[in-house]
């Protein structure tokens, strides 16, 4: 016979689901992940658990795409478009810098 084992009208035997201890199912807390447990087991949740981060978008205004690069019959590199050599230089049709 053990403290939990008595006749209480309406309650019955029950057992903590973190310490196995038995109680009585008046003395049974429900816990925030759905255990039934005793005074002694139970707690709160963390408040941290709610907090969520602010998304933080690190991605530039605007961009534009990478021009493509042929190879040539003689197997030069040509780079497209008329900004590409604008303030560019060149030696042996290879971009410098």
């Amino acid at each position: 016979m053990g403290r939990a084992d008595y006749y209480a009208s309406g309650s019955f035997n029950a057992r903590c689901d973190e310490c196995w201890k038995k109680i009585k199912s008046f003395e049974a807390y429900l816990r925030w992940d759905n255990c039934w447990v005793c005074w002694r087991c139970f707690e709160v949740r963390n408040p941290q658990d709610y907090a969520r981060g602010i998304p933080d978008n690190q991605s530039p205004p605007w961009t534009r795409p990478t021009p493509p690069v042929y190879i040539t019959s003689n197997g030069m590199q040509q780079l497209t478009g008329p900004s590409m050599l604008l303030d560019s230089y060149m030696l042996d049709s290879t971009m410098l810098g």
